[in-house]
């Protein structure tokens, strides 16, 4: 309902509110991470699956490959407090006001780092666990509606400390990536279209 959209917005924008006052905390821990340190373990997940899906290497490197001359291209911003593993499931709501929890993976990192998973884990959770979205015009504009909510989240962290979109696509593009191998590292064949749909729509944002 619209009531229900306008209370989403209100939390979502929240959350980026939340995520913004971390990152300028100036909290410090020794661990810095950055985009390089993830691209390792992400061609090892392929390194494994090419043994039974020798095709996949054909696919998936070559789009590795040009990933990290985008990162090259493109410097990452400084390291900042950074969550970690910053999604949904982390925000705590009580009447108007809202915690984070889980510092688990607490570390330095590059402000995008956040913010890209907490937008892949709103087009994750908005597609694939919706059993009802079984045709791809529902699921087109059920992606259209998740980009709106992420495109709320950017706006307001816009608004309250400085964001760099080319990094968190940078990000958001190795997220994809991540679950769309992850549907056949846990046998996951029902997510497998929905994930692939978003993989290929930011792909098309960051027109590769």
């Amino acid at each position: 309902s619209p009531e229900s959209l306008d209370e989403l917005y209100y939390f979502v924008r929240k959350a980026a509110g939340g995520l913004a006052a971390l990152h300028s905390s100036k909290a410090h821990y020794g661990e810095v991470v950055t985009w390089a340190d993830r691209v390792p373990d992400v061609r090892k997940i392929v390194d494994r699956l090419v043994v039974p899906i020798p095709e996949l290497a054909s696919a998936v490197m070559p789009l590795l490959d040009r990933l990290e001359a985008l990162d090259a291209a493109q410097p990452a911003g400084a390291p900042v407090p950074a969550h970690g593993t910053f999604k949904p499931e982390q925000v705590l709501i009580h009447g108007r006001q809202i915690g984070l929890i889980d510092f688990d993976e607490f570390c330095m990192a590059e402000p995008a780092l956040d913010i890209a998973v907490f937008l892949a884990a709103i087009k994750d959770v908005g597609l694939t666990s919706d059993d009802t979205l079984q045709s791809a015009p529902l699921r087109q504009e059920r992606l259209a509606l998740l980009a709106s909510i992420g495109e709320a989240f950017l706006e307001e962290y816009a608004r309250r400390a400085p964001l760099s979109r080319e990094r968190v696509a940078l990000w958001e593009a190795l997220e994809y990536i991540n679950d769309v191998l992850d549907c056949w590292i846990k046998v996951k064949p029902a997510e497998v279209t929905p994930t692939m749909l978003i993989l290929k729509h930011h792909l098309r944002r960051m027109e590769l």
